[in-house]
């Protein structure tokens, strides 16, 4: 099934089914492999410098209590969060007050179970910067994070945080793109036109 805010749709026939009860507000990602899924959060007011996470079941009830992590000495936000079945990992995009650059964080996604993340999470995980991140254009793919930045280009990342390619996109406002796990297609979405395009990725 899948979730859209605090709405969840059935994948078979798209019928709205009882509603998980999380804050729309948040990310999250669902683990194939352990059949759990998880929305997490960084409270801006009173812990920006902690990851929080719940656990839940498939059917969506509470599994464990909420988890915190020390994500390490500032204050962050989380933008995005990106789940990779393939690569078994999460890339969490985080934004540190002081920076303009964003960050992200790769973590196995085994240990968001049972609440075993290793901390500070911005040393004890692979990280790198990522230059002018749109938070809403961001996906981890076998080949790479992959970002578009506020000046108009996508841009793939290599897990070493170097950049392997780049594409002008221009600024579409009226368009949604999405790529897939392998790394071998994207979708774009034309808003305005209705129309959904199946495209090969450009590295």
């Amino acid at each position: 099934d899948f979730l859209i805010g605090n709405v969840l749709f059935s994948q078979f026939d798209l019928t709205i089914l009882p509603s998980p009860g999380v804050d729309p507000g948040r990310q999250g990602f669902s683990d194939d492999i352990m059949i759990q899924n998880y929305i997490m959060w960084i409270d801006s007011m009173t812990t920006p410098d902690i990851l929080q996470y719940q656990e839940y079941s498939a059917a969506w009830s509470v599994v464990a209590a909420i988890q915190g992590s020390w994500i390490g000495s500032g204050s962050f936000r989380l933008e995005n969060v990106s789940f990779n079945q393939p690569n078994y990992s999460v890339a969490l995009l985080l934004r540190e007050d002081s920076s303009d650059a964003g960050r992200v964080i790769l973590i196995p996604a085994g240990d968001f179970n049972g609440g075993v993340l290793m901390t500070p999470l911005i040393d004890m995980y692979p990280g790198f910067e990522v230059e002018n991140a749109e938070p809403e254009w961001f996906g981890l793919t076998r080949d790479g994070i992959v970002v578009n930045t506020h000046d108009g280009v996508s841009k793939l990342y290599g897990f070493d945080g170097k950049v392997k390619a780049e594409f002008p996109i221009g600024d579409d406002s009226d368009a949604v793109e999405a790529y897939d796990e392998a790394g071998d297609y994207y979708y774009h979405l034309d808003i305005r036109g209705r129309r959904l395009y199946k495209c090969g990725t450009w590295w």
